[in-house]
């Protein structure tokens, strides 16, 4: 029975399992030629290549580990104040029932009403930043915002979350209302 592929996420799992297995399988087949032939050379060459894989693991875990140690020790607080006062900042929906999931929550403000232009656009960019960093960058840095939004949804919602007053954004300000001259220049 074939392999129904249902999404773009799938594909590149598959193919990253399939190049991942083809490579494998040439290191085993260079470590076999290396050492010699027979059971006892493809024995040391598997227990090799396991012994790699095992290596790149715990680099990546350690990796994983320093980000979120990062996170707890240095950055935690910083992020959720900053997450806290861009929601204010921005009208973002009050976060009563959907607090715990950072994405639902970013949907439905990106879709409000309530949220300003750029909060709109602070919603779609924060959304995208937790997707590509879940689906292709460290996912240590996606869970860290992750808990960091929940966190400053959380601490939002609990101390009452009045919006300060934000000035539409289509309005003009003041300072820069210029009046260009759009007009193509005429030809002679």
């Amino acid at each position: 029975m074939p392999i129904s592929f249902e999404s773009r996420a799938k594909r590149i799992y598959w193919t990253q399992m399939g190049l991942t297995l083809a490579v494998n399988y040439v290191i085993l087949l260079i470590i076999c030629l290396a050492v010699g032939s027979g059971e006892a050379a493809f024995i040391w060459a598997v227990v090799a290549l396991i012994a790699l894989e095992l290596l790149v693991g715990v680099y990546g875990a350690v990796g994983f580990a320093k980000r979120l140690g990062w996170y707890f020790w240095v950055d935690k607080e910083q992020k959720i104040d900053a997450f806290a006062d861009e929601f204010v900042r921005h009208s973002f929906p009050t976060p009563d029932r959907h607090y715990n999931d950072a994405d639902e929550y970013l949907k439905e403000a990106a879709l409000s009403h309530e949220v300003t232009d750029d909060g709109h656009l602070t919603a779609g960019f924060l959304l995208g930043v937790l997707t590509a960093r879940r689906d292709g960058g460290p996912r240590s840095e996606a869970l860290a915002n992750s808990m960091a939004i929940e966190e400053a949804l959380r601490r939002v919602a609990k101390r009452g979350y009045k919006a300060p007053a934000v000035a539409p954004t289509n309005q003009s300000n003041p300072d820069f209302d210029f009046q260009f001259d759009i007009d193509p220049p005429a030809r002679n």
